[in-house]
């Protein structure tokens, strides 16, 4: 059996206590993303509460240019699945809008 000399014991803390985490900055575009994630949910929240509708707009600029940030952030840090989504809520939200203008001018040539 092996004999412990007491003066060679060292205590130690864990390190995981010790360890300060240092806050990191967050780069632009992580920052760029973020708004764009919270302008896309801002517009489905705002279709949730009933006050905006999917016809305005409002509406599809949210949603645009929500996802044209996300796709922005996505240029630095690139996921496929990320950029498939965004790119594809992007060109609907396009859609959209063209949609929605096209529907306002119709009245107008109506009147002519």
């Amino acid at each position: 059996m092996a004999v412990v000399d007491p003066k060679h014991l060292i205590l130690r803390q864990p390190t995981y206590f010790t360890t300060i985490a240092k806050p990191m900055p967050v780069p632009f575009f992580e920052i760029v993303g973020i708004l764009g994630v919270v302008q896309i949910l801002t517009a489905y929240f705002l279709i949730q509460l009933g006050k905006v509708s999917t016809r305005q707009l409002s509406y599809q600029v949210l949603n645009a240019l929500g996802a044209a940030l996300v796709l922005y952030s996505l240029w630095f840090r690139f996921n496929l699945s990320a950029f498939t989504i965004e790119l594809a809520w992007l060109l609907i939200s396009v859609y959209g809008i063209v949609k929605v203008l096209a529907s306002r001018r119709e009245p107008d040539d109506a009147a002519s």
